[in-house]
């Protein structure tokens, strides 16, 4: 692997492209292509790594080509316009999820998705495809000192689904957490461990029994309880109450619960921040 070439196609910003994180793999670059020959030069620069390359003659010295762009970026159309140059190349695609373009595969390149996991203290990704590309894309990484986790071809959509879950869409929840311990009047710093311990043991208690370990207000006392705190959280802080009480009513549904017991809980009435 350490005797392979390595081009780099780039049309996204170079600190979005893994190799930035990647010293030790972004030294081996021998080419960097971009739609203008100014693109390929700044990256270059950045990297302090590879040349600019013109036209489609780096192709035939590259063994690897890392892609990081879009699937309709006009300028993968022109790349695949060098026909069976692709053939037995490793191409290593990274684009948030976006599943590759069927061309590269059509002309016989071994294609590899590549999904990063945010982390900021070392590089984690997916790689999806073919055994053998996969393979033989973890030993690049893993060589230059990333993680590889690898998943079957088609999993683009559902991996990148599962970072968009555990990301984005989790933190507003957290954050409810936080804004319950200011409320009761913890500072920053005091609901930080509040919440640490809260989360690592739902995590705990999610690993080792999956769904089984959520359990909702089932007996007539304890949904009473619920509401009862509804309640008297409205007047006190009307925006806390309106997430929980939101929230709770999505996850029943999810959960495939029903939710006509909330109905006795006010109603969500308020649109302002939470405190």
């Amino acid at each position: 692997m350490k005797s392979r070439r390595l081009a780099l196609v780039i049309t996204a910003k170079a600190s979005d492209c893994l190799l930035s994180r990647l010293p030790n793999l972004r030294n081996r670059l021998t080419a960097v292509a971009a739609p203008t020959r100014r693109q390929a030069s700044r990256v270059v620069n950045t990297f302090r790594a590879g040349t600019p390359a013109s036209g489609r003659e780096w192709l035939s010295g590259a063994d690897i080509v890392w892609i990081a762009a879009r699937s309709g970026d006009p300028f993968l159309s022109v790349l695949l316009e060098a026909g069976p140059a692709w053939e037995n190349k490793l191409v290593i695609w990274q684009a948030s999820g976006e599943p590759p373009p069927e061309g590269f595969v059509r002309l016989g390149a071994g294609v590899v998705s590549l999904i990063p996991i945010e982390d900021p203290d070392e590089v984690r990704c997916f790689a999806i495809g073919g055994r053998r590309p996969v393979r033989d894309t973890r030993r690049l990484i893993e060589g230059a000192g990333g993680r590889v986790i690898e998943l079957p071809s088609g999993a683009e959509t559902a991996a990148a689904a599962a970072i968009a879950a555990g990301t984005w869409l989790l933190i507003p929840h957290l954050e409810t957490v936080q804004l319950c311990l200011r409320a009761a009047g913890l500072t920053p710093s005091g609901a930080a461990p509040v919440i640490e311990h809260l989360v690592e043991r739902s995590l705990r208690a999610f690993l080792k029994a999956g769904r089984r370990s959520w359990h909702s207000p089932e007996k007539p006392e304890q949904q009473e309880a619920f509401r009862s705190l509804l309640q008297r959280l409205e007047p006190l802080h009307p925006a806390l109450h309106d997430r929980i009480r939101e929230g709770a009513r999505l996850v029943l549904a999810e959960m495939g619960r029903s939710s006509e017991w909330l109905e006795g809980a006010p109603r969500v009435r308020h649109t302002a921040a939470a405190p």
